[in-house]
């Protein structure tokens, strides 16, 4: 079996993943440069811990952000969410 040329077309980007699965709980989302702005549902939020209006980056050290990179508690969680609903 021959391994595709470009293996990142199998890895999804962090950011696009995280964007849609808090879509997927009803945010709305507006791209801002390398982040996102999101506004959660009252219930998303609460769930997730987070505050309703965030701004997502992809940047660990971004001042005022949460981070939604590779090894971050909001992706691993929701990473952790999406696995367990597939059977």
């Amino acid at each position: 079996m021959n391994a595709p040329a470009d293996r990142s077309a199998l890895v999804p980007d962090p950011m696009a993943f995280t964007v849609a699965a808090l879509v997927e709980s009803g945010a709305l989302v507006e791209p801002a440069g390398d982040g996102a702005l999101l506004l959660l549902p009252p219930s998303a939020a609460q769930h997730l811990s987070l505050p309703e209006d965030l701004v997502l980056s992809s940047d660990p050290d971004a001042k005022g952000a949460v981070p939604c990179g590779l090894g971050t508690p909001l992706l691993s969680r929701l990473v952790a969410e999406a696995r367990a609903q597939v059977p």
